[in-house]
């Protein structure tokens, strides 16, 4: 005897009730906490990272602050700086240490200093650099600069991966995006959940106990 239309639409909602509990209980605590929102270490200090100028602006006022490869550094008036921070400005190499190499700003015109680096090594990667040290922007940087780099706004998917920073520019809960390897759309055909172990994605398969329930909801419809 066929169902009637109430048993049909109650073994459908015990169907889909028992499915998806199945489900969440499959896929809890695989996640993966995003790039974004990793713990980075960070010595703290007045000098903070910067992909170009516009990231020193909020700093001091005008052009108090510029960015100098990958430091935002007061040109003007550095004595508030600590010392340990503190660069000596140049004009040309021989202002420097003799280990040292002068970095002028790319804006002569308004930025008459340059700052003294220990070393100025190009970088695609991290790896290509010193342990120790990360990757800012092309050159190679000290760790703690490096952190603040990778936390620093985003705008473009292509401007992150010129940057070396991840894949994709996804937003974050304070209103800013940032760099990460993590799709924030992506696509819609399947339902990726994130595996607990090696940091790659993967398709919860049909949970067998889901199976066995579908099995006796039909064999129920069988009998009635």
């Amino acid at each position: 005897m066929s169902l009637s239309s109430q048993q049909n639409v109650a073994l459908l909602a015990l169907f889909v009730s028992v499915t998806s509990s199945l489900v969440l209980v499959a896929g809890e605590g695989n996640e993966i906490p995003p790039v974004e929102n990793q713990v980075k270490s960070q010595k703290k200090g007045l000098l903070t990272s910067c992909i170009d100028d516009s990231d020193c602006l909020k700093l001091g006022e005008g052009n108090k602050y510029a960015c100098f490869l990958y430091v935002c550094y007061p040109w003007r008036d550095d004595s508030k700086v600590p010392e340990d921070e503190r660069r000596d400005t140049c004009r040309k190499d021989s202002d420097c240490s003799s280990d040292q190499e002068c970095h002028r700003h790319h804006d002569r015109r308004n930025i008459v200093k340059g700052l003294c680096f220990d070393e100025i090594s190009e970088c695609e990667t991290p790896n290509e650099c010193s342990e120790g040290f990360g990757c800012c922007g092309g050159y190679c940087c000290e760790q703690k600069y490096y952190a603040h780099f990778t936390d620093l706004p985003c705008v473009s998917h292509l401007g992150c991966r010129d940057l070396g920073l991840g894949q994709f520019c996804c937003p974050r809960d304070n209103g800013t995006d940032v760099c990460c390897n993590t799709d924030p759309n992506p696509p819609t055909t399947q339902a990726p959940v994130r595996a607990a172990t090696g940091g790659q994605s993967s398709v919860v398969p049909f949970h067998p106990v889901a199976k066995y329930a579908l099995a006796a909801l039909l064999l129920l419809a069988i009998k009635f």
